[in-house]
């Protein structure tokens, strides 16, 4: 029978995983952090660790070449659960030894655990986990824990928008964010994709601290927004992002780039173009989910582009997102506010002037944002919207 060591500083995880291995006749062992996990493996050497890249101060890579310098586990299988975002994090566990790092937003526990048993053997004939229903105490007290962590992210925001200490709030957000992807355990797929991004736009922040500006506070207060829903709803249907697609248009080669790279970071399709008729060609051929467009453009604009859009067959229920610097934006209200939930009406702007409660995102921005940005839009369209398909029927996909 297999011997699991846990490494995991979040306890309805590690709960979770607890049971799962234990349901596929494994022996799991649960710890916390290096200290324990080194403990533990010097009164019996297991057959495999499953380990929390997000411990704190590094703590999951020194353990990865701790284990690997001791001469009694050159065989033991390390298994990495990461935030799929954080590549050079995931390049220093691969780096440090590890085994197989897996996204913890991108694969349910089940899949993870196959990798596992692929490796160490045993647990064939177990039971599986049924799926945690909104019954399950398991899944209750996750729920209770995941509403406090949002309201540590709350008080985070609320203390940088009032001018407190940044770097203590962003750590608080981290750490927090990190925690929620556990719901990917629970069968909730929209809180580990917001907070996977949410955390990773934050991690950028504490490694670039003068990229912290309003607009990325209103960006993690939208996706906290989007959170606290399913917690309160979790039995909301989530949604597939790479079934959608977006059009972005930029005039700009360069902010075109970043568009391309953002999305393709979030694995979701996108079509970027040059120019607001090009853009209007596209979007009377095929649907989309998401229209990001510069604010500023020869000829056709950003807010001319959106009003005609949104006139074009099933256009109407799909958000924009403005792309624009400070000076572009032409109204008294910034909208940089609590993070609730808004949506743009783009039918009833003028050219040249961004309606009401447009949301925007400003320049410079880190990708982090924009992807973040958009994940929001995409996860809070509403679940009626069909599939994207192009307008005369048939698939979307470019040829």
């Amino acid at each position: 029978m297999a011997h699991v060591l846990i490494v995991d500083d979040d306890p309805a995880q590690a709960a979770f995983y607890t049971t799962l291995l234990t349901n596929r006749g494994l022996t799991p062992q649960l710890t916390s952090d290096r200290g324990e996990a080194l403990l533990a493996i010097s009164h019996r050497i297991p057959d495999a660790v499953l380990l929390d890249l997000g411990l704190p101060h590094g703590e999951a890579v020194t353990l990865i070449r701790d284990i690997r310098s001791l001469p009694e586990c050159h065989d033991v299988k390390v298994f990495v659960l990461a935030n799929a975002f954080l590549e050079l994090e995931a390049l220093a566990a691969w780096e440090a030894g590890a085994d197989q790092v897996v996204g913890k937003s991108n694969y349910p526990p089940e899949q993870v655990l196959e990798f596992l048993i692929a490796e160490v053997g045993g647990g064939a004939g177990g039971a599986r986990t049924a799926q945690p229903t909104t019954a399950d105490p398991a899944l209750f007290e996750f729920l209770e824990r995941a509403a406090g962590y949002a309201k540590e992210c709350r008080a985070a925001v609320a203390q940088m928008h009032a001018g407190g200490e940044v770097p203590p709030a962003l750590d608080v957000l981290a750490t927090s964010m990190r925690r929620l992807q556990a719901a990917q355990a629970f069968g909730l797929p929209s809180i580990p994709q917001l907070a996977a991004v949410a955390e990773w736009l934050t991690r950028a922040l504490i490694a670039w601290p003068s990229s912290l500006s309003a607009s990325a506070l209103r960006t993690i207060g939208q996706s906290l927004d989007l959170i606290e829903r399913q917690i309160e709803n979790p039995s909301h249907p989530g949604r597939d992002l790479s079934q959608c697609r977006v059009l972005g248009v930029d005039d700009d080669a360069t902010s075109r780039l970043l568009l391309q790279q953002a999305f393709r970071k979030i694995h979701v399709e996108t079509d970027v173009v040059a120019d607001g008729q090009s853009a209007l060609a596209l979007a009377g051929r095929r649907r989309y989910d998401l229209l990001v467009t510069d604010v500023v453009m020869p000829g056709m604009d950003g807010p001319e582009l959106a009003t005609r859009a949104h006139t074009l067959p099933g256009w109407a229920p799909v958000p924009t997102l403005f792309v624009a610097t400070l000076e572009d934006i032409d109204r008294g209200d910034t909208a940089y506010g609590s993070g609730d939930d808004t949506r743009s009406s783009t039918r009833e702007a003028r050219p040249g002037v961004l309606p009401a409660d447009a949301d925007t995102i400003v320049k410079p921005y880190l990708i982090m944002e924009l992807a973040t940005k958009a994940v929001v839009h995409l996860l809070r369209t509403p679940e009626a919207l069909p599939a994207v398909t192009d307008v005369q029927g048939g698939s979307s996909k470019l040829p």
